[in-house]
């Protein structure tokens, strides 16, 4: 049963989604002045993007209120972090930065995610 809704998720996500530019960064060091170094890694994915109308103010796991501009759903065999430095989406040349990370037992991750500034 939960292959099959993993399937059928999976199935919907290649149907209905679209091709976005996931950014991957880790800490590759410090620069000479003590500041982290940031690599980062790109690659297409597929995924839905859900639009807001206007900022969603949705509790985390720790309860803590959080602004999401959209809400990116991603397959879960892709690693998608939350913590710095954050997962990074390209669409339609506006970045939006991983706020919150949900792994869904559908394989499907979803991701809270806000304009980047």
């Amino acid at each position: 049963m939960r292959d099959r809704r993993k399937r059928t998720a999976r199935r919907s996500l290649r149907r209905h989604g679209q091709d976005v530019v996931m950014v991957t960064r880790a800490v590759t060091g410090e620069d000479d002045y003590g500041d982290e170094s940031i690599s980062e890694s790109t690659q297409t994915v597929t995924a839905r993007v859900v639009r807001r109308k206007s900022s969603q103010h949705a509790a985390d796991a720790a309860g803590e209120y959080v602004n999401a501009d959209v809400e990116i759903h991603v397959s879960g065999e892709y690693d998608v972090d939350e913590t710095p430095p954050e997962t990074l989406f390209r669409v339609d040349d506006v970045e939006y930065e991983v706020i919150r990370a949900d792994d869904q037992d559908s394989g499907i991750i979803v991701a809270d995610c806000k304009r980047r500034t």
